[in-house]
C-alpha cells in the first residue's frame, strides 16, 4: 500500500517562512535617483565593478535592474536617502562613478529580514558558484586585444596602400603599341586625351590597325595642339614592325 510520507512540521514551517519572506506586499519598477539609495560599499566585488563599469560607460543603461526597498533608516546619514539597496552594489557604484543620475530598479515594500531573504535569492540566481565576472572580464580583455590587432592590421594596409607608387613609365610610349592600355595613356596628362578619354583613342587605333601620325591623332581628339608638346610628354606615333 502506498503511503504518503509524513511532512516534517518544522520543514513546512521553514518553507512557508521563506515564501512569506520573498513575497512582497507591493512591487514597483522604474527609475530611481542614484543619490537616493543607501548601500554598504563593503560588499563590493572589484572584478564585477570593472566589468559593470565598462558596460555602463558604453550603454549608459543598467541591464540588470537593482532591487531596493523604501526606508527612512538612513536619513540620519543623508536626508536624500529614501531607499536601501537590496541587491546590485556594483551597478549602483559604477553608475555613481559615471555620474549617471538614475538607474532602473525594482522597489520592494518589505522589512529588513525580508530584504535579506530577497538578496540571498538573487545572489543564488545571478551569482552561481562559477565566477562569471572573472571569465567575462577575460573575454572582454581578449576581445579588445583582437580589435586592437585588427585595427593595427587595417592601418598598416592603409599605410602600404598610400605608399605604393605606380610603376615608372618607360618613355617614349608609342600610340600604336598593342600593349598600351587606356590607364597608361591617360596617365600622361596630355591635353585632348583627358577630354575625349583614352579608351576612345585606343578603340579608333584598334579598328584601323594604327594611328599614322599626330595629325590623325588630332582629328580624333578634335583638339588644337602642338605635336612637339605631345612628343615632349613622351608620346610617339610610329608603325609597329
Amino acid at each position: 500500500m502506498n503511503m504518503k510520507p509524513k511532512k516534517d512540521p518544522e520543514w513546512a514551517k521553514q518553507q512557508e517562512w521563506i515564501r512569506e519572506s520573498i513575497r512582497s506586499k507591493k512591487i514597483n519598477h522604474g527609475l530611481v535617483r542614484t543619490d537616493e539609495i543607501y548601500f554598504d560599499e563593503r560588499n563590493l566585488n572589484s572584478d564585477k565593478v570593472k566589468v559593470v563599469f565598462g558596460i555602463l560607460d558604453k550603454y549608459k543603461y543598467n541591464f540588470l535592474s537593482l532591487a531596493v526597498r523604501s526606508t527612512d533608516e538612513y536619513q540620519h546619514i543623508s536626508k536624500d536617502y529614501e531607499y536601501e539597496l537590496i541587491y546590485g552594489e556594483e551597478w549602483l557604484f559604477a553608475a555613481r562613478q559615471l555620474q549617471l543620475p538614475q538607474v532602473w530598479a525594482w522597489l520592494y515594500d518589505v522589512d529588513k529580514s525580508q530584504a535579506n531573504s530577497i538578496r540571498n535569492e538573487m545572489i543564488e540566481l545571478f551569482e552561481p558558484s562559477v565566477d562569471i565576472s572573472y571569465h567575462l572580464s577575460n573575454f572582454l580583455k581578449s576581445h579588445n586585444e583582437i580589435l586592437k590587432r585588427l585595427e593595427s592590421i587595417e592601418n598598416s594596409l592603409k599605410s602600404q596602400s598610400k605608399s605604393k607608387t605606380k610603376p615608372k613609365l618607360i618613355l617614349p610610349i608609342n600610340i600604336n603599341d598593342p600593349n598600351l592600355d587606356a590607364e597608361t595613356l591617360g596617365s600622361l596628362g596630355l591635353k585632348g586625351i583627358r577630354e575625349i578619354t583614352a579608351e576612345k583613342i585606343l578603340a579608333y587605333r584598334d579598328e584601323r590597325g594604327k594611328i599614322s601620325n599626330f595629325s590623325e591623332l588630332k582629328s580624333i581628339t578634335k583638339q588644337w595642339f602642338k605635336p612637339e608638346e605631345w612628343q615632349k610628354k613622351g608620346l610617339i606615333c610610329e608603325p609597329i614592325q
